[in-house]
């Protein structure tokens, strides 16, 4: 809705109030531009230029040579990190950070877990920083173990680019992170 049209009906054929209520309509426009934008700095889904300051409030090193996808990432691990560490927690954070499903396995009495990437074929993107997030939220005396599926070069030799496609014969790779 444009403010001429909260004056009298006759200011509507001056060309001097015209120009004043466009000049103040663009510059209305432009302030509900900034303010929704500072109003997206307030959510960590949205932010841009504020994720600097959402790093140093959650005592996160900036990073701005990380892309924005994986410092919100680390920034909502901060967050879902808080409290006691569970399945739940793991099994989210690993959600955000690879957009896979995965399966958490405990072995509580070898003072370890599982981390199986069932969503995921091969080494999940962001594999890393998943690692780094992992640690700071998972008890000290557990270590982790990363389990991942992939296709073997024996097994694909004599398979077609269909048989491939349809295949079933993915295996589990672990590998160990202290």
């Amino acid at each position: 809705m444009e403010l001429i049209e909260y004056l009298p009906f006759f200011y509507r054929n001056s060309v001097e109030v015209l120009n004043i209520q466009n000049s103040i309509n663009d510059e209305n426009e432009k302030i509900q531009l900034d303010l929704k934008e500072l109003l997206d700095q307030l959510f960590i889904d949205t932010a841009t230029w504020g994720i600097d300051f959402w790093e140093k409030y959650l005592g996160i090193e900036i990073d701005r040579s990380e892309s924005l996808e994986n410092r919100r990432s680390r920034l909502m691990t901060r967050l879902r990190g808080q409290g006691t560490t569970t399945k739940e927690m793991i099994n989210n954070i690993c959600r955000s950070f690879t957009g896979g499903e995965v399966d958490i396995i405990e072995n509580n009495e070898n003072y370890f877990f599982i981390i199986k990437f069932i969503g995921v074929d091969g080494i999940p993107n962001n594999l890393n920083y998943l690692k780094g997030a992992i640690k700071e939220v998972k008890p000290a005396h557990l270590n982790v173990i990363y389990e991942m599926k992939y296709l073997i070069i024996d097994s694909v030799e004599n398979m077609t680019l269909n048989d491939l496609q349809n295949t079933k014969m993915l295996l589990f790779s672990p590998f160990v992170d202290k």
